[in-house]
This record gives C-alpha cells, sequence and structure tokens, in this order.
C-alpha cells in the first residue's frame, strides 16, 4: 500500500510503479545495506526504527535526501511493517546555506580587523568574536557579564554616558561611538562601537548586537596631524594658523564684553648671524629656550 503523497514523493504515475517492488529498490544503492539491517531487526521483534538523512532513489532515477520512521507489527497473523518517508531535501538545503553563511561570516570576523559582540536585554556583554583580546587589548573574561559603562578606566570620547545609556533604553541604533580606555601603564586604547537592538518573532527585546574596532591608531595619527597643523615643531608653541584661531576668539570676546585685547609681539635681533655662524642646530635651540 503507498498513499498519493508517496506517489509525488518518487514521481510515480501510478501506484503500480511501487506497489510489488523490493523496498531496498527505493533506496540509493549506497544505502541499502543500512536499510536492510534495520528491517531485519524490525522482523524479528516489534520496535520503531527512524532513518534519518537516507537518500531515496526516486522512479525517474533522480536521487533526494529524506528521512523514514518505521514500526512493525502483526497483520492477519503475518509480519508488517509501517513507513512514514519524508522528504527533507529543501531541509538540507537549507542548513547547507546557513552553514555556509556562518562560515563566510566566521571567516570574515578572522580576517577584518573589526569584532563582533552581543549584549543581553540588561545589555551585558553575553559574546564576543575570536580575536577580541589580540585587537581590542582586553581580557573576554573581564568583558562578558558586564555592560559598557562598568569599568572605572573606559570613559566616553563622543557624548556621555548617560547619553549613550538613554539612546539604548530608546532601543534605537548607534554608530561610531567611541571610548577611551587608559591602560595600567598609561597608555591609552581607543575603541570605536556601532550596534543595533535584536528582538524576538513576538518583538520582545532581546539586547544589542554590533561590532566594534580598535582606531588607536587612527586618533594618534589624527591627533600627529592636528599637533602639526597648529603648532610649531621646533618649540611646541601655537603656530600662525593657531594663532589667528585664538585671535579671533579674543576678538569676539573683548566685542562681546567691551573690553579691549592685547596682542604681545616678540622679536629676536640678529637671530640670521646665531644661524650663519654657529649652525641652524643651535638656532634651534635658541629658540626653544626662548619660546
Amino acid at each position: 500500500l503507498v498513499n498519493p503523497a508517496m506517489l509525488r514523493l518518487f514521481r510515480a504515475e501510478r501506484a503500480d510503479r511501487l506497489i510489488g517492488r523490493d523496498v531496498l529498490e527505493l533506496f540509493a544503492p549506497g544505502a541499502r545495506a543500512q536499510v536492510r539491517e534495520r528491517i531485519r531487526r524490525l522482523y524479528e521483534s516489534a520496535q520503531s526504527v527512524r532513518l534519518t538523512e537516507v537518500e531515496y532513489l526516486r522512479c525517474d532515477g533522480t536521487l533526494f535526501r529524506g528521512e523514514v520512521s518505521a514500526v512493525s507489527f502483526t497483520f492477519d497473523g503475518r509480519p508488517a511493517v509501517q513507513v512514514v518517508a519524508r522528504d527533507i531535501t529543501e531541509r538540507k538545503n537549507a542548513e547547507r546555506a546557513l552553514r555556509r553563511s556562518e562560515e563566510r561570516f566566521r571567516s570574515l570576523t578572522e580576517l577584518s580587523s573589526d569584532w563582533y559582540w552581543e549584549q543581553d536585554e540588561a545589555l551585558r556583554f553575553t559574546y564576543v568574536s575570536p580575536g577580541f583580546e589580540e585587537r581590542s587589548k582586553h581580557d573576554p573574561a573581564l568583558v562578558l557579564g558586564r555592560r559598557r559603562w562598568d569599568f572605572d578606566n573606559v570613559m566616553p570620547e563622543s557624548g556621555t554616558w548617560d547619553d549613550h545609556r538613554k539612546l539604548l533604553e530608546a532601543r534605537k541604533p548607534f554608530r561610531d561611538f567611541e571610548q577611551i580606555t587608559v591602560r595600567a601603564d598609561g597608555t591609552r586604547v581607543h575603541i570605536s562601537s556601532s550596534g543595533e537592538p535584536v528582538y524576538d518573532e513576538s518583538g520582545g527585546f532581546l539586547g544589542y548586537r554590533g561590532v566594534s574596532s580598535n582606531i588607536t591608531g587612527r586618533k594618534v595619527a589624527e591627533e600627529r596631524l592636528e599637533q602639526l597643523a597648529q603648532f610649531d615643531t621646533v618649540t611646541g608653541l601655537a603656530n600662525r594658523n593657531l594663532l589667528h584661531e585664538r585671535l579671533g576668539h579674543a576678538v569676539l570676546q573683548s566685542r562681546r564684553r567691551n573690553r579691549g585685547a592685547g596682542v604681545l609681539y616678540v622679536d629676536l635681533d640678529r637671530f640670521k648671524l646665531v644661524n650663519d655662524t654657529h649652525g641652524h642646530h643651535v638656532g634651534d635651540e635658541l629658540l626653544r629656550h626662548v619660546g
């Protein structure tokens, strides 16, 4: 006996394409030994068997992955077996696609300079991706179970903790939130984070997930560029650009308060003579002392 679903599953136009055939012919050649052994056990003792991920052979010669549940019983005084087969090709394809997606995510995470993190509904870190310790210079064991603001040596660089907490309480995504970690040796580690809220199927809040990156190198470069743009390389004093900026502020303040503003100009007479007779390195040293 076969039902209409069985006919569709095995692409049989009529029931006689299946009825009367050896049941092993419905399985791929490589699976028949396993199936034969399971059937033998079924006939020897009343029991149920579940074969998982068995490869079947359709009437048109194509193969598909499936599961079968079987139970033995007595029918008209003779042993019989009832079987339910199910096509799991779509599920297996979905599992393979998910596995490939996870492999891609894991590979990209390992290659990236960023790391991935997750937080629970109380905003405590529950997961950080591999490579976190190397890239962030933090011990994962000290981070998991704690919130971003639970560390005495960590301070926000963009905004305040109150502003950040209000944004999270409103369940809003955030981008490029920067914080500074001051290590025991006094060095600073700059971290930039972006995250989004996560919800379950019913809309319940589960927490946040996102990515972070160590931007210390970029921040040091920016500070160096700012230093070069606004300060003299020899004396470390403000250069002409910064002077104009500060002078503009002073003029505005004097106008607002109806007060005067003074500018002091210092000139070094015969400075060229020092360079010409003793060399520029001596002239630079003189400038530093005067500065």
